[in-house]
């Protein structure tokens, strides 16, 4: 990463070119709140680029509708024109990068309806909407437990697991704090 372009060309950038990142950033999308965890960005030859430090590969349609989610944040809170945001990501183990455009409004708008449609399917899955209450027996377990050291309602599985080990429910495994699987009870 060190020898990579992306590094050099940080490195070259005036300090004063490099913009602010909070450590939670948001955006509303249609009246949802949708955030963003944006590594670096940088301003640099009449572009503005948001770099994402990657540590292994990526998925295509995963990474179009990230780096879209930053093209339509850098656009709402620094105000820039899509034209003219660049986002990159950087594989910090290779130094392979991959540049990403937003070329047309058309393509701006798919992201929107993307986060609008997802947004949506989620709150279809809640009893109360407004309250955001919701039965765990709604959704459905992961059968690799593997996919549980990423997953962002890790806790949730995690209090539930503690809920039914009070109750005397049998458990074979948990996670603990850690993220890591404890031996069976």
């Amino acid at each position: 990463f060190i020898e990579s372009e992306e590094f050099a060309v940080i490195r070259s950038v005036q300090v004063d070119k490099w913009l602010p990142i909070e450590e939670f950033l948001s955006m509303d999308v249609d009246r949802i709140k949708v955030f963003v965890k944006i590594d670096f960005a940088y301003r640099f030859n009449n572009l503005l680029r948001v770099v994402d430090w990657k540590t292994g590969e990526s998925k295509d349609a995963d990474s179009t509708v990230q780096m879209g989610c930053y093209c339509l944040f850098a656009k709402e809170k620094w105000h820039e024109d899509e034209r003219h945001v660049e986002s990159r990501e950087v594989n910090i183990r290779t130094g392979e990068t991959r540049t990403n455009r937003i070329e047309s409004k058309a393509e701006l708008d798919w992201i929107s309806h993307y986060i609008k449609n997802s947004a949506n399917a989620m709150l279809d899955l809640l009893d109360d909407r407004d309250r955001k209450v919701a039965r765990m027996e709604k959704f459905q377990r992961t059968k690799d437990e593997n996919n549980c050291k990423w997953c962002n309602f890790r806790k949730v599985c995690e209090s539930e697991y503690k809920v039914q080990s009070t109750k005397g429910s049998p458990i074979k495994r948990h996670l603990s704090r850690d993220n890591t699987h404890l031996p069976p009870n």
